[in-house]
């Protein structure tokens, strides 16, 4: 887990690969896949929203979900951060 203070962003690694995309899940929630679409981590520019985040969830979160993509289209990145 990163948080930087400056800028109230937090980071949550969830697993070791290489980011091969990264999605948006809801507004300023960032979610980083592996070439296979396994979530590899998950970024919240507002460090803030993790909480709130969580209990939307319902007090908790797995990522289970897994994107599938045809190999060579996987989508461009949509946040650079």
């Amino acid at each position: 887990m990163r948080y930087d203070a400056e800028v109230d962003a937090l980071y949550l690694r969830l697993r070791e690969g290489e980011v091969a995309a990264t999605i948006e899940v809801e507004e300023m929630v960032y979610l980083d896949v592996d070439n296979e679409g396994r979530a590899v981590g998950i970024e919240f520019v507002s460090g803030a929203d993790f909480l709130p985040f969580l209990q939307r969830q319902g007090g908790h979160s797995r990522c289970r979900i897994r994107w599938v993509y045809p190999p060579g289209r996987l989508p461009r990145n949509t946040h650079s951060g």
